[in-house]
């Protein structure tokens, strides 16, 4: 009788056969990805937030949509602050939370409590005060990288400035 094959050796079964998938790519920023679970996360909050403040809902296609939109541009933005060095440390991180919470009338431990109450974890509040800091600063390097002013526009400024304070 022939010799039965010798049955295969160091291959696996597809994973697909038995595994479950976990997350998946949701957009690619560059070289960077966002995940459906961290756009169904960003969602979440947002939504939460929505109701919290009584806001009307959108459209879920819509509100999805949109999310996407920003996580791509913030994303993007992000990528490029790292390339310009831009970093926010955590002193002025905390000064700015301090504030925020002042503005509010409250102590940092008043806005926490209040953050958590409604499903905001106090490490992602924190989280997003430092991209929104980033990119401001990124903005600003963009607007003080464009504008440039002559000497004839400072020499017409104070000509001018001058001539105003005489009359």
């Amino acid at each position: 009788p022939p010799a039965k094959p010798a049955a295969p050796t160091g291959f696996l079964r597809p994973a697909s056969a038995s595994a479950n998938v976990i997350d998946s790519i949701a957009v690619v920023v560059n070289d960077e990805v966002i995940t459906r679970n961290e756009l169904a996360v960003r969602i979440r909050e947002i939504e939460a937030r929505m109701r919290a403040n009584g806001s009307p809902m959108p459209d879920r296609e819509d509100l999805e949509r949109q999310v996407t939109e920003r996580m791509i541009v913030e994303r993007a933005q992000l990528q490029l602050a790292r390339e310009y060095g831009v970093k926010v440390d955590d002193a002025t991180l905390d000064r700015s939370i301090a504030r925020i919470a002042e503005n509010q009338k409250m102590t940092v431990q008043d806005m926490r409590n209040a953050m958590e109450k409604e499903g905001m974890p106090f490490p992602t509040f924190r989280d997003e005060i430092r991209k929104e800091i980033v990119m401001q600063r990124l903005r600003e390097h963009e607007v003080d990288a464009k504008v440039q002013v002559s000497d004839a526009e400072v020499d017409t400024f104070l000509a001018a400035e001058q001539a105003a304070a005489v009359n």
